[in-house]
């Protein structure tokens, strides 16, 4: 190596490396990346000969991976009934599918674990609890199973809709709704939250007060003692 530099290769388009005070040439890596000083020992190419920006690159794809997921579980457990609201076509409230229809003189309705709101549903007070009392039914269904659901809740349910029930949300069926849902509506019949968990747990509609039940069984009471029963 003539005065320091190999006159292997030619000099042009070729980049000099120094290692233990002498230089050499490598023609085809001085055509992949920027000079960088080499030591056997201490140093490698950060760039694009080592294992870094290999593993550097697997991070990363596993990084978008988890950027995804971590987005459709968002997305899945949506909270947010606004949100549902605005979406005008298929999205999720608290792990259920909601449905958006405009089937004309219907209204929203769950079933199979499905709430399907109409679209006619605004983002105010009264389409917010319209969120939380579908998703009411849903946990409704849930824990009585869909057989029991359609005849004890979806099947009243339609009816009272059609007929025009008066306290409508004060129905049993509709009531445990609210509950499961978090609706608070202020205006409810007296009793109606301990009547719609008899009907939900026995099927037993109770029509009258807990304090006519409380008279009844006084008289009931009274009659047998003066009988010589109890």
């Amino acid at each position: 190596r003539p005065g320091g530099k190999s006159d292997r290769f030619p000099r042009k388009g070729i980049r000099q490396y120094k290692e233990d005070g002498d230089s050499f040439q490598i023609p085809w890596i001085s055509r992949l990346h920027t000079p960088v000083h080499i030591t056997p020992v201490m140093n490698v190419d950060p760039y694009g000969l080592s294992w870094k920006s290999f593993w550097s690159s697997v991070g990363s794809f596993f990084t978008s991976v988890g950027n995804i997921f971590s987005g459709v579980y968002d997305f899945v457990t949506n909270t947010s009934e606004t949100a549902v609201i605005e979406n005008k076509f298929i999205s999720f409230y608290k792990g259920q599918l909601v449905i958006r229809h405009n089937i004309p003189n219907t209204t929203s309705w769950s079933i199979f674990g499905i709430m399907f709101i109409n679209l006619g549903v605004k983002n105010d007070q009264y389409g917010i609890d319209t969120i939380k009392h579908e998703y009411g039914h849903t946990v409704q269904e849930a824990r009585l199973g869909t057989y029991l659901y359609i005849f004890r809740i979806a099947v009243p349910s339609v009816y009272n809709c059609i007929i025009g029930t008066n306290n409508y949300y004060s129905q049993p069926w509709e009531r445990s709704a609210d509950w499961f849902g978090g609706v608070n509506r202020g205006n409810y019949s007296p009793d109606s939250l301990e009547k719609s968990f008899i009907y939900f747990f026995t099927g037993i509609n109770i029509k009258c007060s807990f304090t006519d039940i409380d008279n009844f069984w006084d008289m009931v009471i009274g009659e047998s003692n003066q009988i010589g029963g109890f």
